[in-house]
């Protein structure tokens, strides 16, 4: 039995905490006849079913790569944009295997060439993207496993750009990537829900019937469909030989309790997977706005990494493209670049911002530094200080 079908026979989404730390042990053993990371990342794939936050997460991340423009520096005119038109139809794709190269530690896929007639050029298309638990990543190598009938490894397969792969890491030498960081809070959040579901059942109370000496039989089994009805009809009609109880076994204010863990493990997660988490998270006690600033700087990190990682993948794609289109000879003179204009222009406005409060606080600034900072050559005749004028 494959692995997948393995997980899902077990009937649960997330397996025991104990099972976690076995399987990430499995997938750290250096005996590659031992090693089976398998286990851990086919886990790590079911987490966007288990937790739509995460899935939300994952895909804001996934998108925050694509919708960029990108430029082919050193192809010009129709050329630069017939050849734009032809890796950007697999962008998409290369720009979420950088991604889950960041999820799960690595990711590959491989694109092969297929004959345009009416456009008279080779273009891509995806052939192959294997499932992450596929992919085992070990001393700096990443391997496609091949499956027996059993479902055990039955070999570990080299991945070469000669035969149309691109493969991509996190540079680190475990695997598992982003997710395997949050897998033990993922688990931990799973029996929080299921704690706390416990605990609401319980604000119910219970309720004790009471026979007294001398009731009939007929007033018991009546009492006894009362007890069944009473949460529906909120009302009891007994006679005198039969008494009820009401008990309440635990208090509605330790339930914040839960409910405070798992924001904390659902804002763990999001500065895991995005860098952010939800304004609540913030410091009670002032510091704010310099926690604001380092989750953005955090958060600005892990969309570059994303950005520079699909970078270099499309460049392999420029430059096979090239091969195949243009010439079989010399240096590809096509360089992959992304269009960061957009964010530039993001970046001046803050500038912008910032420094129009900071002279409304009445402080002069240099104009060297305010025209450096904006991005713009200081003209001719401006002064040397810059500062608010009194009545403006």
């Amino acid at each position: 039995m494959k692995i997948t079908q393995l997980m899902l026979s077990s009937g649960r989404l997330l397996p025991t905490m104990e099972e976690v730390l076995q399987y990430l042990q499995m997938a750290d053993l250096e005996d590659d006849s031992v090693r089976d990371q398998r286990y851990l990342l086919a886990l790590e794939d079911q987490l966007e079913d288990v937790d739509p936050r995460l899935s939300g997460h994952i895909l804001t991340r996934r998108v925050a790569v694509e919708v960029f423009d990108f430029m082919l520096e050193g192809a010009e005119g129709e050329e630069a944009e017939r050849a734009k038109m032809r890796i950007g139809e697999v962008l998409p794709d290369v720009a979420s295997l950088a991604v889950d190269a960041a999820l799960y530690g690595a990711a590959a896929l491989r694109l092969e060439p297929w004959y345009c007639d009416d456009c008279r050029a080779w273009r891509w298309r995806v052939a192959e993207r294997p499932d992450p638990h596929l992919l085992e990543k070990a001393d700096g190598q990443v391997r496609l496993v091949e499956e027996d009938a059993s479902g055990s490894i039955a070999a570990r397969r080299k991945l070469t750009l000669e035969e149309g792969w691109l493969v991509a890491t996190d540079g680190r030498r475990r695997a598992g990537g982003a997710l395997r960081r949050v897998l033990i809070y993922e688990v931990l959040r799973r029996d929080m829900l299921l704690e706390w579901a416990n605990f609401s059942r319980k604000l119910k109370g219970i309720i004790q019937g009471i026979y007294r000496e001398g009731a009939l039989d007929e007033e018991r089994s009546a009492a006894e469909r009362a007890l069944r009805e009473a949460v529906r009809h909120n009302y009891l009609l007994t006679s005198e030989a039969i008494t009820f109880n009401f008990h309440r076994l635990v208090q509605e204010s330790a339930g914040l309790n839960f409910e405070r863990l798992l924001d904390k493990l659902d804002a763990d997660i999001a500065i895991a997977i995005l860098g952010q988490a939800n304004t609540s998270e913030l410091p009670d006690r002032g510091g704010s706005r310099a926690a604001l600033q380092v989750l953005d700087m955090i958060r600005s990190d892990i969309h570059y990494s994303d950005m520079i990682r699909a970078e270099r993948l499309m460049q392999q794609v420029v430059d096979m493209d090239y091969r195949r289109n243009v010439s079989r000879q010399g240096e590809v003179p096509w360089r992959f670049a992304w269009d960061w204009s957009e964010i530039e222009e993001g970046a001046r406005e803050r500038e912008a911002r910032v420094i129009g409060e900071v002279l409304d606080a009445g402080v002069p600034l240099l104009a060297d530094e305010v025209y450096g900072r904006l991005g713009f050559t200081r003209p001719e005749g401006v002064t040397d200080i810059i500062e608010r004028q009194r009545g403006f």
